[in-house]
């Protein structure tokens, strides 16, 4: 294991077991292969999990799991490149992964999610886990939900919710070479003002993005900045980092 890693592919058993005694937090990020867009890869979920977790591993001192992909990403797939599992099959592989960190001797997991198609899984997979692994706690945490409201909503009507403004800024910040600027283009999401009133709703009304999106794309993202989304990033992973911190002296 090199000095500064916190990956645990990059260790050996014997490393691994030295880390499950000292009750290290394990974070797994989730994401997916979809579509985001003609001007953004299919990976920008998977990237925005993956380097949230590493961040805020190395503040806090946890361990970071190979990545779980894909997700749970149907209501894509009309666009190339979407791959995608169902909620069901989603949610065994969750939960058969959690398992098997656990019966290492690892108590404490953080499913840390980058994919809003992820989330409604997430919550009963996490669920039924902490029922299941007895003595293991198993946390599910939607990454942008941290970022502070003074920087303005990163999913709304009003900046969108797929391939958008503030994710297009965050991607620029993390992976600009896969970034397509020249291809980005402007198409907000619609509806009444009494769909509006409920997201589940309007997310429901719909059987693909394809009903509600030429090019894939919520939002505006021609407008994004790498600047803005380290911004996002910086203040989330210190946000994600105080909440775990917390989580791990809290009584069981």
């Amino acid at each position: 294991m090199t000095a500064n890693s916190v990956l645990l592919e990059e260790m050996s058993w014997p490393e691994v077991a030295k880390l499950a005694k000292q009750k290290k937090m394990v974070l797994i990020p989730v994401g997916s292969i979809e579509q985001h867009g003609p001007h953004l890869p299919l990976n920008c979920d998977l990237t925005a999990a993956w380097e949230v977790s590493l961040r805020v591993a190395r503040k806090i001192g946890a361990v970071v799991a190979p990545p779980i992909i894909p997700g749970v990403s149907t209501h894509h797939m009309p666009f190339p490149g979407t791959i995608t599992l169902s909620p069901s099959t989603f949610i065994k592989v969750v939960k058969e992964y959690c398992a098997s960190i656990s019966r290492h001797g690892f108590k404490e997991l953080v499913l840390v999610n980058g994919h809003g198609g992820n989330s409604a899984s997430l919550t009963t997979a996490s669920a039924e886990a902490r029922v299941e692994l007895d003595q293991v706690r198993v946390y599910h945490v939607n990454w942008w939900e941290f970022i502070p409201r003074d920087l303005g909503a990163a999913m709304s009507y009003e900046v969108g919710y797929h391939a958008n403004g503030p994710e297009t800024s965050w991607m620029l910040a993390l992976r600009p070479k896969l970034v397509r600027m020249d291809l980005a283009r402007k198409e907000m999401p619609r509806a009444t003002k009494n769909v509006r009133a409920s997201f589940s709703l309007y997310a429901s009304s719909f059987k693909t993005f394809k009903d509600v999106t030429r090019s894939g794309v919520l939002g505006d993202p021609t407008r994004a900045s790498a600047k803005e989304g380290r911004a996002y990033l910086d203040s989330a992973v210190g946000a994600i980092s105080d909440a775990l911190k917390e989580l791990t002296t809290s009584p069981r």
